[in-house]
């Protein structure tokens, strides 16, 4: 069977790299389209979240964000720190892309599509009560990154473009 044809059944294909001649962009282009992730060796403890793995001695205590995708456009090259004070227990799609979680795995935000559309899952709120780090210069990529991701890119149907910069006073 082809990946394609494993991801239309809703099977998602993870790939872990193994070695020092592993070709990586194999691996990520193979997980991507069979809608999964793909992880280094030294990764163990983000397989261990998304296969629902973690130890109970790991159970979450301090609400530490965790990215366990970091080949998505949304969480490429971005580190996120510190926690945050609450979230809302939720249940991802099977379908969904798990790409920020707590330490011990509750998904903090998803992402999947509908139709021609996307979705975003943001399981805390919007910065005003519990995750307000999310706000802060580090960890505000994560939120515009979302909202580019579902929105598309409104420059790309014109034929031309300007972009200013905002000066300073």
């Amino acid at each position: 069977a082809t990946v394609l044809a494993i991801a239309a059944n809703n099977i998602k294909l993870f790939t872990v790299g193994v070695g020092e001649g592993t070709n990586e962009n194999f691996m990520k282009i193979l997980a991507e389209l069979g809608k999964g992730s793909y992880y280094r060796p030294k990764e163990t403890d983000r397989i261990k979240i998304v296969l629902g793995e973690t130890d109970d001695k790991e159970k979450n205590t301090t609400n530490a964000l965790q990215i366990v995708d970091f080949n998505d456009f949304i969480t490429k090259d971005l580190i996120l720190f510190g926690r945050i004070t609450g979230f809302n227990n939720v249940i991802p799609k099977s379908s969904a892309k798990l790409l920020v979680t707590l330490n011990d795995g509750r998904p903090i935000l998803t992402s999947w599509r509908y139709g021609l559309g996307r979705v975003a899952t943001l399981s805390t709120d919007d910065g005003s009560g519990w995750a307000g780090i999310l706000l802060n210069q580090d960890n505000s990529p994560l939120l515009s990154r979302t909202i580019f991701w579902t929105v598309g890119d409104p420059r790309q149907a014109k034929d031309f473009d300007v972009l200013t910069t905002r000066g300073t006073i």
